[in-house]
């Protein structure tokens, strides 16, 4: 008895706590809640009276590299006009924390959810738009994250160029456009459950896939692939005149190819070389999904 009275008052306490400390949040300004992005944070989407706002910031181009990594947001990433980068979040979801600031010499951009003792609804609230404009220069690296959300970035320029490309999508959806002349090294993809759309590849690639789909679409087969495939589906286009040494292992997937007029498909474990001239290595391994390699 002793112990439940105990667990009563602690309840008790919990309770207004948390209510107290809505009415005091319910009552601050915009200004008391969205605080302190201009110094890289601000972590309240909107006061409890309104229902959207913008907030916006412009950063130096003192950077060259690039993490974005979004909650649920439905982003669009392109060149700006100038030597600025641009950050602007629309958002009325207090349970969003949302970050923006150059460190280490990466501009970095996080969206992710608070920790709250109590769930008010915040989710219906629903997801927040971030538009991010770059300028058009060399960058080392480029990482996106996607959990739930939606990201669309076209990054033509004439001066734009890219070492390194990693894209994570868990749930989300990924369409990345990139000229054929960004020079990409090498690239890393992985999609768990979500749709990944990439053009403009090039250079060592790694892909990954759980039980997603992605389409991938090369500007110069000039490097080795490797794929892994759980139980996704993974399409591969390659220019014209490519070439496959294959290395293909199975469970009970299949890989399709179509390189140079030359064509067939797998499904049992096989190396083989097929194509065009220009050959390049690729090992892919599946254990219930799909890959298919063809040529534009």
């Amino acid at each position: 008895m002793k112990a439940m009275k105990v667990w009563a008052i602690i309840l008790t306490c919990v309770f207004f706590a948390s209510l107290t400390g809505f009415i005091i949040t319910a009552a601050m300004t915009r200004d008391e809640i969205v605080r302190g992005f201009r110094n890289g944070v601000y972590f309240t989407i909107g006061d409890y009276r309104e229902s959207a706002h913008d907030v916006s910031e412009t950063f130096s181009d003192n950077f060259s590299h690039i993490e974005i990594a979004v909650v649920s947001a439905r982003t669009t990433i392109s060149i700006s006009r100038d030597d600025k980068a641009r950050v602007e979040y629309k958002g009325s979801n207090p349970a969003i924390e949302f970050t923006a600031d150059i460190r280490n010499n990466t501009l970095v951009i996080h969206e992710k959810s608070r920790p709250m003792l109590f769930n008010w609804g915040w989710n219906s609230w629903g997801s927040g738009d971030l538009v991010v404009e770059i300028p058009a220069k060399e960058y080392g690296e480029l990482k996106l994250s996607v959990t739930s959300g939606t990201t669309n970035a076209e990054l033509h320029a004439a001066n734009f160029t890219l070492d390194t490309l990693i894209l994570k999508a868990t749930s989300g959806n990924i369409t990345l456009d990139l000229p054929g002349y960004a020079n990409l090294q090498s690239f890393e993809i992985g999609a768990t459950s979500g749709r990944l759309n990439v053009n403009g590849l090039s250079g060592r690639g790694r892909v990954k896939v759980t039980s997603g789909n992605v389409n991938l679409t090369y500007a110069d087969w000039n490097d080795a692939l490797d794929v892994e495939v759980t139980s996704g589906n993974v399409e591969i286009k390659t220019p014209q005149n490519s070439g496959a040494d294959l290395d293909f292992s199975r469970s009970s997937g299949s890989l399709k190819y179509d390189l140079n007029g030359d064509n067939g498909k797998l499904t049992g474990s096989a190396t083989l070389t097929v194509g065009g001239h220009n050959v390049r290595r690729v090992w892919v391994r599946v254990t219930s999904g799909s890959v298919s390699i063809i040529d534009n």
